[in-house]
C-alpha cells in the first residue's frame, strides 16, 4: 500500500511538471518561433493532464487521508484552464494569421467579431469565481441560474470541461453527487439531470423560505444594527419567494407579527414610524425609515 502511494505521488509530480513545462513554454520566446502545427501538438499534450492528474488524485485520496486535498485539485484546475485558454489564444490568433489568400482573408474578416467574442468569452471563464453549491435548497436557484449562463449554456465548451466546472463548483452533499461518475463529456448530461431531480424543488424551496422567515433569531440589544439585520433578513425571503411565484405584496400583516420578536425598545421604534405613516405600517417602511 506504501509502495503504491508512493509511485502515485511521483506520478502526480511528473504531471504537474508537465504543466509547469506549458506554462514557461508560453512564456519563453519559444513561442514566437513554433509554428502553429507544433503549438497544438503542445497542447494536445495538455489536453490530457487533466485527466491523469484526477485519476492519480483519487487513488491517493482512496489510500490515504491526504491533507488539503481539495485545494490541490483546485490549484492544479486553475492552472490548467488558465494554460488552455492561453494556447486557445495563440492558436486563434495564429490561424487567423494565416488566412493568406483573398478568400480566406475575407472569411476572417466576416466571422471576426463572432471569433473575437467567443474567444474573450473563453478566456475569461477561468478567471470568473463560480458560486458554490452544497447541497442547501434555497441556494439552488441563485448556483443554478449563474451556473447555466456561464458554462452549461455555452455551446463553445466541451462537456467534459463543463463536467470540470460543475465539479468544482459542488461542496458536501451535493458534491457526493458526482463522486459516483467518472468525469467524460457522456456523463456530465447525466449528472446535470441528476442534480436537477434532486433539488429543482420548488415547493419544498419555497418551504425553506417561510421555515426560514419564522426561525430568524430574536433581537436582543437595543441598537439599530440588529433591528437592520432582522428586517434585512425578513427582506431577503420575501424576496426570494416572489422570485419562486408566491406573492408577497399582502403579507404584511403576516411579516410585521414577526417584528414582535423585538424587545420593548425596538416595539417603542417601531410603533413611532407607524404613527408618522398614514397607512398601516409595512415592512418597507420599516426599511426605508432605518
Amino acid at each position: 500500500m506504501e509502495e503504491e502511494l508512493k509511485r502515485a505521488k511521483i506520478r502526480r509530480g511528473a504531471i504537474k511538471r508537465s504543466l509547469t513545462r506549458a506554462a514557461a513554454f508560453i512564456e519563453s520566446d519559444d513561442i514566437n518561433t513554433a509554428n502553429l502545427t507544433q503549438i497544438r501538438q503542445r497542447k494536445e499534450k495538455i489536453d490530457a493532464t487533466w485527466k491523469e492528474f484526477d485519476d492519480v488524485q483519487t487513488t491517493i485520496d482512496l489510500i490515504s487521508e491526504e491533507d488539503e486535498a481539495d485545494n490541490k485539485r483546485r490549484t492544479f484546475e486553475d492552472k490548467y484552464f488558465d494554460i488552455i485558454s492561453r494556447f486557445e489564444e495563440i492558436i486563434t490568433t495564429r490561424a487567423s494569421g494565416e488566412n493568406n489568400t483573398p478568400r480566406d482573408r475575407e472569411r476572417a474578416d466576416n466571422n471576426q467579431l463572432r471569433e473575437v467574442s467567443n474567444t474573450n468569452s473563453y478566456l475569461r471563464l477561468p478567471k470568473i469565481e463560480l458560486p458554490t453549491f452544497s447541497g442547501g435548497y434555497e441556494e439552488w436557484y441563485p448556483f443554478y441560474d449563474t451556473f447555466v449562463s456561464l458554462i452549461h449554456n455555452q455551446a463553445y465548451i466541451p462537456n467534459i470541461q463543463k463536467f470540470h466546472y460543475l465539479r468544482s463548483a459542488l461542496r458536501g452533499e451535493a458534491a457526493e453527487v458526482t463522486q459516483s461518475l467518472e468525469i467524460s463529456s457522456d456523463n456530465y448530461e447525466e449528472v446535470w439531470q441528476l442534480l436537477r431531480q434532486r433539488y429543482d424543488n420548488k415547493r419544498l424551496i419555497i418551504q425553506k423560505h417561510i421555515k426560514a422567515l419564522f426561525e430568524l433569531p430574536v433581537v436582543i440589544k437595543e441598537n439599530y444594527i440588529s433591528l437592520r439585520s432582522l428586517l434585512d433578513g425578513v427582506s431577503k425571503h420575501k424576496r426570494a419567494l416572489k422570485a419562486l411565484g408566491r406573492s408577497t405584496d399582502e403579507w404584511d400583516d403576516l411579516l410585521m407579527h414577526l417584528i414582535t420578536r423585538l424587545n420593548g425598545f425596538h416595539r417603542a421604534q417601531m410603533s413611532h414610524l407607524g404613527d408618522h405613516s398614514k397607512k398601516s405600517s409595512t415592512i418597507n417602511n420599516c426599511i426605508q425609515h432605518e
